[in-house]
């Protein structure tokens, strides 16, 4: 990795200042909805939120609470998205037939980049 791009942001390669030496990936991210059906019924479906979207995933084993009276969510994966994504915690990743529930959304301190913290769904 080359130090200097995460000293002088302005020269980064990568539009979304997203470091240019790490390996990105394209996923999936879908949002949890209700639809109606022909015959007049609600559905429950998961819809593609946004496709072909670009970052990094990183192999997590950390433990995230949110407050003391929670219990603890385990964090399997952490993916690192551009700021204006829309992703929230009742959404969910799709990357290589692998789906990863949204635990927790954050910004990073320059506000550029979204810290997704997700826990692999074993099927």
């Amino acid at each position: 990795m080359n130090p200097d791009n995460w000293l002088d942001k302005q020269d980064l390669r990568n539009p979304r200042n997203i470091v240019d030496d790490l390996p990105t990936i394209l996923i999936t991210i879908q949002s949890y909805t209700e639809i109606q059906n022909d015959m007049g019924e609600i559905e429950k479906t998961w819809i593609d939120k946004y496709t072909d979207v670009e970052c990094i995933m990183d192999v997590t084993d950390t433990r995230d609470r949110e407050n003391l009276a929670s219990p603890y969510n385990i964090s399997t994966h952490r993916f690192y998205v551009a700021y204006d994504i829309d992703i929230q915690t009742k959404d969910r990743i799709i990357y290589n037939d692998r789906i990863f529930n949204v635990i927790t959304v954050k910004d990073d301190s320059n506000q550029d980049i979204l810290i997704v913290e997700t826990q692999e769904l074993i099927q």
